[in-house]
């Protein structure tokens, strides 16, 4: 599963140095100076399926030194599946555009 909160998108993992779930609460490891705790996070979405919570996809040419393009979620995407371009999932947060994700050789998005 994953969630959406303001600064980005997170796994769930339920793992003590991950993101767990309590009682439908969200918390996060956290951790300053050998001292541990966990802190809630405020959830926008969760689904199971990552490219459900993107905003658009970036795509970025791995050879050329070009600027990236943004394009919205519904843009068919098959013309950049090869090994000149790099597919990314973003996010709008308040600090700006967030890749969260990658594009695998597969045509699947990858948390990063």
């Amino acid at each position: 599963m994953f969630i959406r909160t303001k600064n980005g998108i997170y796994k769930v993992t339920n793992d003590k140095y991950g993101v767990i779930e309590e009682n439908g609460v969200f918390k996060i490891h956290c951790e300053n100076m050998g001292h541990h705790w966990y802190s809630e996070l405020d959830v926008i979405a969760k689904s199971d399926n990552l490219a459900e919570l993107i905003d658009c996809y970036v795509v970025e040419h791995t050879r050329l030194n070009v600027k990236p393009v943004v394009f919205e979620l519904d843009t068919n995407l098959n013309a950049f599946k090869n090994n000149l371009f790099t597919i990314y999932g973003a996010v709008w947060t308040s600090k700006g555009l967030i890749y969260v994700a990658k594009m695998n050789s597969e045509g699947v998005l990858c948390l990063i």
